[in-house]
């Protein structure tokens, strides 16, 4: 019986190694089968799962860069079923995708033409429109809340500064002018003000700047928010406009940190030896993703704001960073249907 049973089981392994040789190579469906082994847990431990809340997860696609080698391509998920979609191809670097307000572009910086410069697609990879053209890196492209403009840092000076352009690559002004590194934009959600990383003091803190549409103006101000002596980089403004999220390096370890919007009541989400870095809030303000490498392969993560019901969203076998969700993705129950 138990010669039988081992038979069995070498049949069934070689019956899933010839399936899998006969699978197309060109999209690797990691988070597919992840989706498949939770459909097999058992049910008190997914918990219970409501149509509307199943329906509002088969709206959500967050959208990630992953790769290798130099090449790295954008990909959206289906937070719900695990599905991916690639919608770069080609041997450059693609990253830092975002959503447009609208939902209908991604913005992203590409290398495919020597430098990194700013470019849009259509939402399903499409239509690509390069943005910057200079001799410069245009890196970490910021839609404002409107939809008109777009920060990004860039170092065309010699020195990374913050600016911002209209959503076609026009009008762009140059918020920060300093030696110092001045890094990671994100916008405020009335879009009056920027919050950035700079090393101006020394080492990485928060900054706040002010927004205009003047060249060279005495309106802008600054203000930090933070001031330890670690590296604190990668801030995010919550949609409710409450708090800010962004990573730190505290005792070797980078982790993931939430504070008030004037810089106080700085808590520590994350812990462990991992380096936890860059969070974005889900739309509704209930959920930050960000991208982890506990097994030494950076993935993408969500968790609650407070640091618990943590998961991992995606199982590949090469990095995966640069998580972003869209406008509509709002009321997220847990993906995979894991009870909130």
């Amino acid at each position: 019986m138990k010669k039988t049973c081992y038979r069995m089981i070498i049949c069934t392994l070689m019956l899933v190694i010839v399936l899998a040789a006969c699978v197309p190579s060109e999209v690797t469906r990691i988070d597919s089968l992840a989706a498949e082994v939770v459909a097999e847990l058992p049910e008190a431990w997914l918990g219970e799962v409501s149509d509307t809340a199943m329906g509002s997860l088969q709206q959500c696609n967050l959208t990630y860069n992953s790769g290798y080698d130099g090449a790295w391509q954008i990909y959206i998920m289906d937070i719900n079923e695990g599905n991916v979609t690639q919608l770069t191809d080609d041997d450059s670097y693609n990253g830092f995708p975002v959503w447009s307000p609208d939902e209908n572009h991604i913005a992203f910086s590409s290398n495919r033409d020597g430098d990194y410069e700013i470019s849009t697609m259509a939402r399903d990879g499409s239509n690509v429109i390069q943005l910057t053209d200079d001799e410069g890196d245009d890196i970490y492209p910021a839609w404002s809340p409107d939809g008109k403009q777009i920060a990004f840092h860039s170092d065309r000076d010699g020195d990374n500064d913050i600016y911002v352009m209209d959503r076609d690559g026009s009008n762009v002004v140059q918020l920060t002018d300093d030696k110092s590194d001045d890094v990671y934009p994100a916008w405020s959600p009335d879009g009056k003000h920027i919050i950035f990383s700079s090393d101006h003091d020394g080492d990485y803190e928060i900054y706040i700047t002010g927004i205009t549409t003047k060249q060279d103006s005495d309106d802008v101000y600054l203000e930090q928010l933070t001031d330890n002596d670690f590296a604190d980089r990668g801030p995010a403004w919550s949609p409710d406009g409450k708090r800010i999220a962004f990573h730190s390096t505290h005792e070797e370890n980078t982790d993931i940190y939430v504070m008030d919007v004037d810089g106080k009541n700085v808590r520590r989400l994350t812990t462990g030896e991992s380096i936890d870095s860059f969070p974005t809030w889900s739309p509704d303000s209930k959920h930050i993703a960000f991208h982890s490498n506990p097994g030494d392969i950076f993935n993408i993560f969500i968790m609650d704001t407070d640091g618990r019901n943590m998961m991992q969203l995606t199982f590949n076998y090469h990095d995966s960073e640069w998580p972003a969700f869209p406008p509509s993705c709002m009321d997220i129950f847990r993906p995979y249907g894991f009870k909130q």
